[in-house]
C-alpha cells in the first residue's frame, strides 16, 4: 500500500520533486520505490516528458485502482477510529429542565446501552449556565434554551422546533371552580417554572405579574409533583405536562399575553469540533426533537 501511494502521489504531482513533499521522503528514496513497485509488476509505470512524469499507457488504470484502494484504506481507518472513539471515549453533555425531562432518558439509553465503555458525565441545570460551562469547558454539548444564548458568547448553536408551554394544575385547584378562567384570576395564584430567560421575565413585569415564578426549580418532575400535591401553578413545556397528567393534574386552558413558547436548541462552543460521541449524541438529539 506504501508503494501505491508513493506512486499516486508522484502521478498527481506529475513531479518526483513535488511529490517527494507529499510523502515526505528525499527524492532518491521516492524513485526507488516506484522503481521497486514497477520491478514487482513487471511493467514500466511512469515516463519522463519535457520535464513532467506521465503515466505510461499501462499504469493509468492501475493509479485508478491505487486511487481507489487507498480512501478504502482511509476510510476503514476512520471507521476503526470512530468505533474506537465511541468504546473508549468520554463525553460530557448539559441538560436543561425541558431537555432533561424528555430526551436525556431515551439518548442516554441508547449512547450507555451500545457503548457501555464510553464515559459519560451528565449535568442538568438551567441554560445560563450551561452556557457558562461550555465557555470554561466543563462541558461539550448542551441543550438549553436559544434565548440564553447571545453573540459574544462564542457559542454555536443548532436550533430545534420550538415547544409550546402549558400552565398546569391540580383538579381541586380554585382556579377551575370559575366558568371561564381568566388572566386576572390566574395572576392572583403562585406560579412554579424553571429557570427562565430574563427577557420572559420582563414581559411577565409587564403584564402585572413581575412577582412570578414564586418558585424556581429545575427538575421538573418535582414541579410535577408539588402542582399535584399543592396549590401551586406550574408552567412547563406541554410535551413534559402531557406525559405527566395524571387523574391529579390538569392543564389550564388559558391564552397568555406572554411568549408560550420555549426555543430549544444544541449548543457548543465555537471552537468544539464533535468527535466520534459528540457526533451520536447531537444525531440522537435531532433524531428524538425534529418533526
Amino acid at each position: 500500500m506504501r508503494k501505491l501511494a508513493h506512486l499516486l502521489a508522484v502521478a498527481e504531482a506529475q513531479s518526483f520533486r513535488k511529490a517527494c513533499d507529499v510523502v515526505h521522503l528525499s527524492q532518491p528514496a521516492l524513485f526507488r520505490s516506484v522503481q521497486s513497485l514497477e520491478d514487482d509488476l513487471g511493467i514500466r509505470l511512469l515516463e519522463r516528458k519535457y520535464g513532467r512524469v506521465e503515466l505510461t499507457r499501462h499504469s493509468v488504470p492501475i493509479v485508478e485502482k491505487a486511487r481507489r484502494l487507498i480512501e478504502e484504506a482511509r476510510a476503514f481507518e476512520e471507521a476503526v477510529r470512530r468505533v474506537k472513539g465511541l468504546e473508549e471515549g468520554d463525553i460530557r453533555i448539559g441538560f436543561g429542565p425541558f431537555a432533561s425531562a424528555t430526551v436525556l432518558p431515551s439518548v442516554m439509553k441508547e449512547v450507555i446501552g451500545n457503548h457501555p465503555g464510553l464515559h459519560v458525565a451528565i449535568e442538568i441545570t438551567h441554560s445560563k449556565l450551561l452556557v457558562e460551562h461550555l465557555k470554561n469547558g466543563r462541558l461539550d454539548i448542551a441543550i438549553g434554551d436559544s434565548r440564553s444564548v447571545f453573540e459574544e458568547d462564542d457559542i454555536s448553536m443548532i436550533k430545534l422546533p420550538k415547544q409550546e408551554i402549558s400552565l398546569v394544575a391540580r383538579r381541586e385547584h380554585a382556579l377551575f371552580k370559575n366558568q371561564a378562567i381568566t388572566f386576572d384570576a390566574l395572576r392572583a395564584h403562585s406560579l412554579g417554572a424553571p429557570t427562565l430567560p430574563s427577557d420572559l421575565i420582563s414581559q411577565f413585569a409587564q403584564v402585572g405579574v413581575a412577582h412570578w415564578p414564586t418558585v424556581t426549580c429545575d427538575d421538573l418532575k418535582v414541579l410535577l409533583q408539588l402542582a399535584s400535591e399543592t396549590d401551586l401553578i406550574i408552567m412547563v413545556p406541554k410535551l413534559v405536562a402531557r406525559q405527566a397528567l395524571t387523574d391529579a393534574l390538569s392543564l389550564v386552558a388559558l391564552d397568555l399575553p406572554f411568549d408560550q413558547f420555549a426555543y430549544p436548541c444544541i449548543i457548543t462552543s465555537t471552537n468544539y469540533v464533535p468527535g466520534p460521541a459528540g457526533s451520536l449524541v447531537i444525531q440522537l438529539i435531532e433524531r428524538e426533537l425534529m418533526p
